[in-house]
Protein backbone atom coordinates (compact mmCIF):
# COMPACT_ATOMS: atom_id res chain seq x y z
CA UNK A 1 0.00 0.00 0.00
CA UNK A 2 1.71 3.36 -1.07
CA UNK A 3 1.71 6.61 0.84
CA UNK A 4 -1.86 7.61 -0.69
CA UNK A 5 -3.28 4.73 -0.54
CA UNK A 6 -2.93 4.80 3.33
CA UNK A 7 -3.73 8.17 2.89
CA UNK A 8 -6.94 7.51 1.60
CA UNK A 9 -7.96 4.83 4.17
CA UNK A 10 -7.00 6.81 7.15
CA UNK A 11 -9.94 9.69 5.84
CA UNK A 12 -12.07 6.97 5.63
CA UNK A 13 -11.74 5.81 9.01
CA UNK A 14 -12.04 9.47 9.99
CA UNK A 15 -9.12 11.09 10.62
CA UNK A 16 -9.45 14.62 8.60
CA UNK A 17 -7.55 15.20 5.84
CA UNK A 18 -6.27 18.90 7.46
CA UNK A 19 -5.38 16.90 10.60
CA UNK A 20 -3.02 14.56 8.92
CA UNK A 21 -1.63 17.93 6.60
CA UNK A 22 -1.23 19.49 10.36
CA UNK A 23 0.98 16.56 11.64
CA UNK A 24 2.92 16.18 8.25
CA UNK A 25 3.50 20.23 8.92
CA UNK A 26 1.55 20.95 5.76
CA UNK A 27 -1.01 23.50 4.82
CA UNK A 28 -4.60 22.01 5.70
CA UNK A 29 -5.59 21.76 2.25
CA UNK A 30 -2.60 19.62 0.65
CA UNK A 31 -3.98 16.42 1.25
CA UNK A 32 -7.65 17.16 -0.03
CA UNK A 33 -5.97 19.06 -2.77
CA UNK A 34 -3.58 15.88 -3.49
CA UNK A 35 -6.26 12.93 -3.00
CA UNK A 36 -8.71 15.19 -5.30
CA UNK A 37 -6.01 15.20 -7.84
CA UNK A 38 -6.04 18.71 -8.35
CA UNK A 39 -2.37 19.06 -7.08
CA UNK A 40 0.73 16.90 -7.58
CA UNK A 41 3.60 16.65 -4.99
CA UNK A 42 7.29 16.78 -4.51
CA UNK A 43 8.87 13.37 -2.65
CA UNK A 44 10.07 15.55 0.35
CA UNK A 45 5.97 16.34 0.92
CA UNK A 46 5.54 12.86 0.58
CA UNK A 47 7.78 12.22 3.59
CA UNK A 48 6.32 13.94 5.38
CA UNK A 49 2.64 12.54 4.31
CA UNK A 50 4.24 9.11 5.52
CA UNK A 51 5.59 10.73 8.77
CA UNK A 52 2.57 11.82 9.92
CA UNK A 53 0.52 8.35 8.68
CA UNK A 54 2.80 6.28 10.66
CA UNK A 55 1.86 8.38 14.08
CA UNK A 56 -1.55 7.18 13.13
CA UNK A 57 -0.13 3.70 13.01
CA UNK A 58 1.59 3.39 15.68
CA UNK A 59 -1.05 4.74 18.14
CA UNK A 60 -3.51 2.06 16.47
CA UNK A 61 -1.07 -0.42 17.55
CA UNK A 62 -1.07 0.91 20.81
CA UNK A 63 -4.96 0.85 20.67
CA UNK A 64 -4.93 -3.10 19.69
CA UNK A 65 -1.88 -3.94 22.46
CA UNK A 66 -4.16 -2.71 25.06
CA UNK A 67 -7.58 -4.20 23.79
CA UNK A 68 -5.49 -7.89 23.53
CA UNK A 69 -5.40 -8.00 27.32
CA UNK A 70 -1.92 -5.21 27.81
CA UNK A 71 -4.52 -3.17 29.71
CA UNK A 72 -3.70 -3.11 33.42
CA UNK A 73 -6.77 -2.88 36.28
CA UNK A 74 -5.40 0.69 37.39
CA UNK A 75 -5.55 2.32 33.71
CA UNK A 76 -7.37 5.46 33.54
CA UNK A 77 -8.57 5.14 30.07
CA UNK A 78 -10.74 2.45 28.47
CA UNK A 79 -9.57 1.20 24.93
CA UNK A 80 -12.04 3.08 23.23
CA UNK A 81 -11.43 6.48 24.85
CA UNK A 82 -7.59 5.64 23.97
CA UNK A 83 -8.97 4.99 19.66
CA UNK A 84 -10.48 8.55 20.47
CA UNK A 85 -7.30 9.91 21.55
CA UNK A 86 -5.40 8.30 18.66
CA UNK A 87 -8.14 9.63 16.38
CA UNK A 88 -7.44 12.94 17.80
CA UNK A 89 -3.82 12.95 16.85
CA UNK A 90 -2.82 13.26 20.28
CA UNK A 91 0.08 11.23 21.50
CA UNK A 92 -0.78 8.62 24.25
Amino acid sequence: MNTYEKTALLIRWGIPAAQIARRAGLDKSTISKWQKGTITITKKTEAQIAEAIQFYIDQLHNVLDKLEGAESANSNQSPSSELQTAKNGEAT
